[in-house]
């Protein structure tokens, strides 16, 4: 069901929304290319997507923690930022269980005041 303004009953798209299209777009469009996976798919496992930066990179897991070591650290953020479409494009807080570290990404404002 579609989301309404209770009082002018017109619908409303969030940020939300237009991710999950965009993300939906390319997981159809960008199928099998590297770079171009998805990290927030229904039903998936963010702590396993995680794991796998660490186990491309040979690093030991510390559970919730990233490495001590800065470089590790930023390796490993950079590599999900590498092979994740959405992580790149919308940023990502990456701290489950298995820690990743965040992406993060600038926002915008409106030119105009919304009356």
């Amino acid at each position: 069901m579609p989301r309404l303004d209770p009082g002018s009953s017109k619908g409303l798209v969030t940020d939300v929304c237009l991710k999950r299209k965009i993300r939906n777009f390319i997981e159809i469009s960008a199928e099998n290319q590297a770079g171009y996976e998805i990290y927030i798919k229904e039903k998936s496992v963010l702590n396993l997507q995680n794991k796998r930066a660490y186990d491309a990179l040979g690093i030991e897991q510390e559970t919730k923690k990233l490495p001590k070591d800065e470089k590790q650290a930023r390796d490993i953020t950079a590599w999900m930022c590498k092979n994740f479409f959405d992580i790149r494009t919308f940023g990502a807080v990456m701290t489950t269980e298995v820690n990743s570290g965040a992406s993060a990404r600038p926002s915008a404002t409106g030119i105009r005041p919304i009356h």
